[in-house]
């Protein structure tokens, strides 16, 4: 018989483990976006991506929404939320306006990453359909009618949308996040 050991460990920590055993390793790779990183260059793209959330103000406990296809960033906001304690949960990508909003009202979530779309659905049309304050949005929290506790938009990609952060701008608000405050904010997160 066979003797096996529970280890205690969150999701940032065990990142954090494989990144210093195998830094130089590939870690993701997506073929159709031209996409590779090592297991240090993954876990310092979650690393920006989680101070950037912690520098709009997202904290422990906020839910995350996703509503996106498998891109190379999907992984990088799951593993940075689990770093600073958020909560994420998946919208199906074959949801239309009104169950997109049924999922945001019922979950509460207070912030929301999309893609562009897929095949047929514009994801950003129906985001503004949602949510018609994103497109008179210019700065700071979002403050929505129809759902009061979303207060902000991401993009998993490049383009520029009215009220909608692109990732990579997220990740550039990182770098003024102190390590004194990541490192603290990543000791609250417990398994």
């Amino acid at each position: 018989m066979s003797t096996f050991f529970l280890r205690e460990q969150t999701l940032g920590g065990l990142l954090d483990d494989v990144a210093a055993r195998f830094p130089d390793n590939e870690a993701v790779v997506h073929a159709d976006h031209n996409f590779c990183r090592s297991w240090a260059g993954f876990s310092a793209d979650v690393d920006a991506a989680a101070r950037g959330l912690m520098a709009l103000g997202v904290q422990k406990g906020e839910k995350i929404a996703i509503w996106a296809t498998n891109v190379p960033h999907w992984l990088t906001i799951m593993f940075a939320a689990a770093r600073i304690g958020a909560i994420m949960l998946t919208v199906n990508t074959n949801y239309r306006d009104s169950e997109l909003r049924y999922v945001l009202e019922q979950s509460e979530s207070e912030n929301l990453f999309i893609i562009e779309g897929m095949r047929d659905h514009d994801f950003v049309a129906s985001v503004y359909e949602v949510i018609p304050e994103l497109r008179r949005y210019r700065r700071g929290p979002l403050h929505c009618k129809s759902l009061p506790h979303l207060r902000r938009v991401f993009l998993l990609g490049t383009e520029r949308h009215r009220g909608i952060m692109p990732i990579a701008e997220l990740m550039d608000l990182g770098q003024s996040v102190s390590d004194e405050e990541y490192n603290a904010r990543k000791a609250e997160v417990s398994p």
